[in-house]
């Protein structure tokens, strides 16, 4: 695909990620909310909507919240069909952790 057709696909993505998170989340900073976005856009919404992690946010329980982005770690492994822990994903949900806790602690 193009650049511009990428950048178009991304787009559309993000403004969905921001519909979802209009939809479901209570209130959250401007970390919260990236971090959020980030994992929407991995995840989609019905797996948000369902989390822990969004239970807890929309309770206050941030630390709480926090410490779930470390159980969204798995991906499933292509020879075997069974989830494994995926380094990338490990970095990936480290970060969005610090993100989500950014200005809080």
């Amino acid at each position: 695909i193009t650049e511009e057709e990428a950048d178009a696909l991304l787009s559309k993505d993000l403004k969905e990620c921001h519909r979802v998170l209009k939809k479901w989340v209570n209130e959250c900073t401007e970390g919260q909310f990236i971090a959020l976005m980030s994992f929407v856009f991995n995840f989609g919404e019905i797996k948000f909507a369902k989390s822990t992690l969004l239970r807890l946010h929309n309770s206050e329980q941030y630390e709480a919240a926090a410490e779930e982005f470390g159980r969204w770690v798995y991906a499933t492994d292509p020879k075997t069909g069974k989830k494994v822990v995926s380094n990338g994903l490990v970095t990936r949900r480290r970060e969005e952790k610090k993100q989500y806790l950014r200005g809080l602690v």
